[in-house]
């Protein structure tokens, strides 16, 4: 099996949108981008239209195409990982991004309401860590050892950057993604609970991990 990681490519962009779908579900019923974009529950076509066309806007967000890194299984995008940090395109590009594909003041008041229990208890952003997000593999090329060659590719970066530690966090319960995660280094070092998470996720809340470099 021949394994590439590479920079994601514009051309990648509808795949990654369904592997972004499976990052915000991980072991849960509801994935973040069920609250994040209207309609009906589900990796639709509609809404991973719009996240496809927000990774190939002009405007450089947190959605953009270039935060990713993808491993290719003989030619196809088959995982993801995003990495940022506190200097990273944010919430003001992120907004540009929405307006460029459409969305007016009252979509993103309803956006921002959706999200309210998931940010309730998303770590928030270190100043001195290079976060890891978004981290999926497609169903058919799991246990392929993906998630560890990004997860290494990642930790590289952060190394290689300069960054004093490194940041991922995930679902409470979602036992395989932290052990892949400690696999990598990371340890469990907060957990958020949050009843009004919990009743739309159906998990207590988020975990945060750290790795110190």
């Amino acid at each position: 099996m021949k394994v590439v990681i590479r920079d994601a490519r514009p051309g990648d962009a509808a795949t990654v949108a369904y592997l972004m779908y499976l990052a915000g579900r991980g072991h849960v019923r509801t994935s973040v981008m069920d609250l994040l974009i209207p309609g009906e529950p589900g990796p639709t076509i509609e809404r991973l239209g719009l996240v496809e066309r927000l990774l190939k806007v002009e405007t450089r967000s947190m959605f953009h195409y270039s935060f990713y890194r993808v491993a290719e299984v003989e030619g196809d995008v088959a995982a993801l990982a995003c990495t940022y940090h506190k200097g990273s395109p944010s919430v003001k590009e992120f907004v540009v991004a929405l307006e460029e594909i459409g969305w007016d003041s009252g979509d993103l008041e309803d956006m921002g309401e959706r999200m309210a229990p998931f940010l309730a208890v998303n770590p928030s952003v270190p100043d001195d860590a290079l976060t890891v997000e978004n981290v999926a593999t497609l169903p058919g090329f799991r246990r392929r050892g993906l998630t560890n060659a990004l997860m290494e590719d990642a930790v590289f970066k952060g190394r290689e950057e300069g960054f004093p530690r490194m940041q991922i966090s995930c679902f409470i319960g979602n036992i395989p993604a932290e052990r892949a995660y400690e696999k990598a280094g990371f340890e469990v070092v907060d957990r958020y609970p949050s009843e009004p998470f919990e009743a739309i996720f159906g998990c207590p809340g988020m975990s945060r991990l750290i790795l110190n470099l």
